[in-house]
């Protein structure tokens, strides 16, 4: 955390305070990690299994399903256990349990698809029942004059951690891929550096733990929170429910062909894993990279611009991938992928709190978790169905077409938003995943005072 921040901290009950924000940073960082070395290598792992490219493909989409309904019963079970530090430890341990199957599988050299769907809908669910608990929690946790400053700090100490987890990882992969099990390993199978990564998944949200343990309960008072019904968002009668609806039939489309960009990869072009670690590493530090730039082409143009421009550039990303099946060529494609994604990131999180009333985000966002885990995994059937039985090229090709057509039909949908937003604010996520194609799936986080953020400037666009 930088000095200026300590220094704030000093003036409000200093010891505990900088106790509490030491904590926070521990568990930012090896739950980064965590994401980085574990998670990511899951659809490698799935093909590295011999699974088809259609189910290597749904294993980093379906399982979000599950973790989009139960974050939903996350409010009402975080009163049960009467702690929000609870619930959130109780979750942590779900996520950290549900990698170890995963490692004893790799090490193994075998586990049925059923038993890697499950472990990894564990995963998801703990992520996501977790994920507004502790925004909520933290949110009331530190004061909001150092928010701002110290989240800014931590996103990128938990950015680094995340990184250093997905190099470490694809290290060991490729090193195991090379080396011979037998003599090399102890008696195991050729997917050992996959047991590794995984049992070091689990071991770092294991330690997670103890900083959740040290960091303190909130200030019991009242938070006002508006419930919302479903169909007052699905309506179309409000701004943000008709921005989030064009958003999840933008990622419907988007996740026809996106989930298979992996076995793509592994299978039709026969990426080592090194190469295959450079690609999402590349996508990765793109987005990390274009924040900064989106944000004042934000200022300048409006994010409904940015918006736009960002979802145009989504959608042509499936036809880049098919000009060449050279790293010089899928590498650079990586880097667009990952700064059209921050832009469009940046811009539907802008909107969406611009236009969401405070007492109703926490209910609507929710609402609109659930919407797109079941986008992500309706668009990924459709894909899978299109590639079932064949690991041709020109399968995958038909996969990325048939979705660039869906995704420019799904833009047009976004030009009838009417609200613009302009001075932005510095966004704040938590990484909850790394994707090949998309950089990360983020989750906002509190960084100001009376909600996420405070509200831009706003106008009606012309």
């Amino acid at each position: 955390m930088s000095s200026t921040a300590f220094a704030d901290a000093q003036h409000t009950d200093s010891q505990p305070l900088r106790r509490n924000l030491q904590a926070c940073t521990g568990d930012g960082v090896t739950y980064s990690f965590m994401v980085g070395i574990g998670e990511t290598y899951l659809a490698a792992f799935a093909v590295a299994l011999h699974f088809s490219g259609a189910v290597s493909g749904l294993v980093t989409t379906a399982p979000l399903l599950a973790g989009g309904v139960v974050q939903l019963i996350a409010p009402h079970a975080m009163r049960r256990v009467a702690s929000p530090r609870r619930w959130v430890m109780c979750c942590a341990t779900l996520q950290a349990a549900s990698l170890i199957p995963l490692a004893i599988g790799a090490f193994i050299g075998a586990m049925p698809a059923v038993l890697v769907f499950l472990c990894a809908s564990l995963y998801w669910a703990g992520a996501l029942a977790a994920a507004s608990v502790w925004n909520t929690w933290v949110g009331e946790l530190f004061p909001a004059r150092l928010r701002a400053r110290y989240f800014g700090k931590r996103n990128r100490l938990c950015q680094l951690a995340t990184l250093a987890g997905l190099l470490i990882g694809g290290g060991l992969i490729g090193f195991s891929e090379r080396a011979d099990a037998a003599t090399i390993w102890l008696p195991g199978s050729p997917l050992v550096g996959f047991a590794a990564c995984f049992g070091l998944a689990s071991a770092s949200r294991m330690l997670s733990l103890a900083y959740l343990r040290a960091q303190g309960e909130p200030p019991r008072h009242r938070i006002e929170h508006r419930r919302v019904p479903l169909m007052q968002v699905i309506g179309g009668r409000t701004e943000y429910g008709r921005l989030i609806i064009s958003m999840v039939i933008f990622q419907a489309a988007v996740q026809v062909a996106q989930p298979f960009f992996n076995p793509f990869m592994l299978k039709a072009i026969s990426f080592d894993a090194w190469t295959y670690t450079g690609a999402i590493a590349a996508a990765f530090i793109a987005k990390s990279l274009a924040l900064p730039l989106a944000g004042r082409i934000a200022d300048r143009r409006g994010a409904r611009f940015v918006l736009v421009g960002s979802a145009i550039g989504i959608a042509l990303l499936g036809t880049f991938w098919l000009v060449s099946a050279s790293p010089l060529w899928i590498i650079p494609m990586q880097f667009v992928a990952g700064a059209v994604w921050g832009g469009y990131e940046l811009a539907v999180f802008l909107l969406l709190l611009e236009t969401i009333p405070g007492a109703e985000r926490t209910s609507v966002m929710s609402w609109y978790y659930l919407l797109n885990s079941f986008a992500m995994t309706t668009g990924s059937l459709l894909g899978a169905m299109l590639l079932s039985g064949e690991e041709t090229w020109v399968a995958y090709a038909t996969v990325f077409g048939v979705s660039t057509l869906l995704r420019l039909l799904a833009v047009i949908r976004f030009l009838s938003i009417r609200v613009d937003v302009h001075q932005h604010r510095p966004l704040t996520v938590g990484t909850l995943a790394v994707r090949a194609s998309a950089g990360t799936i983020d989750v906002p986080q509190h960084a100001e005072g009376g909600g996420a953020f405070e509200s831009p400037a706003r106008r009606d666009a012309t």
